[in-house]
């Protein structure tokens, strides 16, 4: 039977870490780096902190493959601003974004909406397609219409995220 290694120091170094400077599978300290990490300054594959760096990551400021946060950068970011490849928040900007400003490369839906195709409440400005507006079930094939005529194969995967979306 192997022994659980832990470390608690100032320096932690260990299966289990806390510390001001913590190393290890489960961290926690300041400056925290690990599978699962928790701290100030946080890195690792799940990480919540202050300023939050991972594939999953959550905090003020996080940034990673799934972001969420007050200020979220990712490929799915969600929070108050938000940036990434699909985005949520109040301000959302992306390929594909949805909040109360939402600017999208491709596709923007929200109070205010900018993009190719965008659908608005209040305003909607978009190169494609523009609907000011709720939609309604006979809008909803014109935009899936749309999205697919002019979003690139190699995003099939987000615009089918997008349309369930909308849908």
């Amino acid at each position: 039977m192997q022994q659980v290694r832990y470390h608690i120091g100032r320096n932690a170094y260990g299966f289990f870490a806390i510390g001001l400077k913590a190393h290890g599978v489960f961290s926690l300290g300041l400056m925290s780096r690990g599978i699962f990490s928790v701290g100030l300054l946080s890195l690792g594959v799940i990480s919540i902190g202050l300023l939050s760096l991972g594939l999953i990551s959550a905090g003020v400021f996080s940034a990673g493959l799934l972001a969420v946060g007050p200020i979220a950068l990712g490929l799915f970011a969600a929070g108050a601003i938000s940036v990434g490849l699909i985005s949520f928040g109040a301000l959302s900007v992306g390929y594909f974004s949805t909040g109360a400003l939402a600017i999208g490369k491709y596709a923007a839906v929200g109070d205010h909406a900018y993009g190719m195709i965008a659908i608005g409440k209040s305003v909607a400005e978009g190169s494609v397609y523009s609907h000011i507006g709720d939609l309604t079930t006979a809008d909803i094939p014109t935009v899936v219409e749309w999205i697919d005529a002019n979003v690139p194969s190699w995003l099939g995967w987000a615009k089918g995220i997008f349309k369930f979306f909308i849908q």
